[in-house]
């Protein structure tokens, strides 16, 4: 079984909520809502670093440097790391040809992770047991670790008696202490590059989202609106209560009921009526006017309540909101969403979604 190395509050940068006692437990569906949500903004903050890692400063960075600088991934939830996923775990010098990782390197990796976590932006500097000088830099974006930058090269010093011991070593580049230093120098503007330009990004998409916010905060607003100025029927329970319910608000509040319990369904106003008995042409009037609204923009709301409530958990996409509220195609539950919101069901869920204030 693999080791796994948990990073600390201190460490990983992040707060911890402090669960007071008596309190009750996260369920697993909240939790599970909460993993994903995780995932997702890690997976965006990746491809961020990605972007502005290009081929163009790599190139920059050997020339100058003689030195290839690589990223070790944090895991998706940034709570967890293991051996394989360190920087000794792709070491040339300690793992040579693909072999497995040697066990003084695994147990090496987890013990420099600390340290490094905690050096903000100096960056951590050692020479493991082999003589490999490690340079490790934590790069990350609005407090989130997304990885780890290093740079790994041979001590000159201990060179010639590294070679004679592991052949495969030849392969490493040797470089005196000053020009590591200079090395890990560059490397250090290199990560402070991507950090701005990756938050130089957020703050241009976090400008976006308001601005989509605020134009579905404008629709829903006039929605509600348009719906306080209808004459809606009374509760069935007010109308018993108060015995003022009449035949034609019974018949109507049935087939509330029907929505209620079938929405998730492609039902029409036509089933509806086969169920209650009635024609369907009087079944359409009477509800347009003790609702107010027709039937189909009725059941058409009530779908799309229920899908926004749905989006709000990362773990579901798209395809299976719009199943499970009643329209079998993914398309026209997009043309129907966007139309009510002003947006699409991807980019409201974008816009609605709790994310991390600017540091």
């Amino acid at each position: 079984m693999s080791r796994r190395i948990k990073s600390t509050q201190a460490i990983s940068g992040r707060s911890r909520s402090i669960r007071p006692p008596g309190a009750p437990r996260a369920n697993h569906s909240e939790e599970q809502a909460t993993r994903g949500s995780e995932a997702l903004r890690q997976r965006k903050y990746r491809e961020l670093t990605r972007k502005h890692l290009g081929k163009l400063l790599a190139d920059f960075f050997t020339d100058f440097t003689r030195l290839h600088f690589h990223i070790a991934w944090a895991p998706a939830t940034a709570h967890e790391w293991e051996p394989q996923t360190l920087p000794t775990a792709h070491c040339t010098c300690c793992r040579p040809g693909g072999a497995t990782l040697r066990p003084g390197c695994r147990t090496c990796g987890p013990r420099q992770l600390t340290p490094t976590l905690r050096a903000d932006g100096k960056g951590h500097r050692f020479t493991c047991h082999l003589g490999v000088r490690n340079y490790w830099l934590a790069l990350r974006i609005r407090s989130e670790t997304v990885g780890i930058a290093y740079l790994q090269a041979l001590d000159g010093h201990h060179a010639k008696q590294s070679t004679r011991k592991h052949a495969t070593r030849t392969d490493t580049t040797v470089l005196s202490q000053l020009e590591f230093a200079r090395a890990a120098k560059l490397l250090r503007f290199v990560v402070e590059h991507v950090q701005t330009a990756s938050l130089a990004d957020l703050r241009k998409a976090d400008l976006t989202s308001a601005g989509h916010a605020v134009l579905a905060l404008e629709k829903e607003q006039a929605r509600l609106h348009e719906a306080l100025q209808r004459h809606l029927p009374i509760t069935p329970q007010d109308s018993r209560r108060s015995g003022t319910e009449s035949h034609p608000e019974q018949i109507v509040h049935r087939l509330l009921e029907c929505v209620k319990q079938d929405y998730a369904k492609p039902i029409t106003l036509r089933d509806c009526a086969v169920r209650l008995g009635m024609n369907a042409a009087y079944l359409s009037d009477l509800f347009s006017h003790v609702v107010g609204v027709p039937f189909k923009t009725y059941l058409t709301e009530a779908r799309l309540a229920q899908a926004k409530r749905l989006l709000n958990d990362p773990m579901k996409n798209v395809s299976e909101v719009a199943k499970a509220v009643g329209y079998a195609s993914e398309n026209r539950f997009r043309i129907a969403f966007k139309k009510a919101t002003g947006l699409a069901p991807r980019l409201w869920r974008e816009t609605m979604q709790t994310t991390p204030p600017p540091q």
